[in-house]
């Protein structure tokens, strides 16, 4: 997927709820666990918690780069197939955004590819759904913010700005209830990019993979 470090911060949030639908702090050492490190807590108390997509058969194997490793400024993902954390998929919202969601995460990447296997994927994602009735993803594609929808058709909604310069940076995205509905992409906390009328993914928007998409490479 081509993520060297990060998210180090994850949230799912939706406005007007009473707390996060889901929180993931990779620094915090409290919140990794289990004998390879291979259980991310969800720190939200709704107990989302995720857990290593592939596990390392043996010491060696922990200090290889097959896994997603937790180090002291985040996680890290190499750039092989499956390197990601699994969570039991997720439902933000119902079909056509029913409520208004917000994403976030803190990411660091230089990655600039922008050849996803899968159409409706970033090319390198941060999160992804691997069910066959994916409607969205979010991730970093050319070195820009990524949000996907399907509605009849993928449709693609990209930052304005790059990210992929090895620095920190927080990204997210917040999108109005409705279809179309108003689609902000965040940088730094500031708005990057504005659609007003965005489609909204025709069934609900899902997650069920932290750091790849529907396609195990992206």
């Amino acid at each position: 997927m081509g993520q060297k470090v990060g998210p180090a911060l994850e949230g799912v949030g939706r406005p007007g709820a009473s707390s996060l639908f889901a929180l993931y702090d990779a620094v915090d050492q409290n919140c990794h666990s289990g004998a390879w490190e291979d259980t991310w807590e969800d720190l939200s108390g709704n107990s989302r918690d995720a857990t290593r997509t592939t596990l390392p058969a043996s010491t060696s194997g922990a200090a290889g780069t097959a896994t997603p490793q937790f180090t002291r400024n985040g996680v890290q993902f190499s750039d092989v197939a499956d390197c990601a954390f699994t969570v039991s998929r997720q439902t933000v919202c119902g079909a056509l955004c029913s409520n208004p969601i917000s994403v976030v995460a803190m990411m660091r990447t230089s990655s600039t590819d922008s050849s996803a296997g899968y159409s409706g994927d970033a090319a390198v994602c941060i999160l992804g759904d691997t069910n066959g009735g994916i409607v969205s993803s979010f991730g970093i594609h050319g070195g820009k913010v990524r949000c996907t929808f399907y509605n009849g058709g993928w449709h693609i909604y990209d930052s304005n700005t790059s990210v992929n310069d090895g620095r920190w940076h927080v990204v997210g995205f917040t999108k109005e209830a409705g279809n179309p509905s108003r689609l902000c992409i965040y940088i730094d906390g500031n708005i990057d990019y504005i659609n007003a009328s965005s489609y909204s993914p025709s069934s609900g928007w899902f997650y069920d993979r932290i750091g790849r998409g529907y396609n195990s490479a992206d």
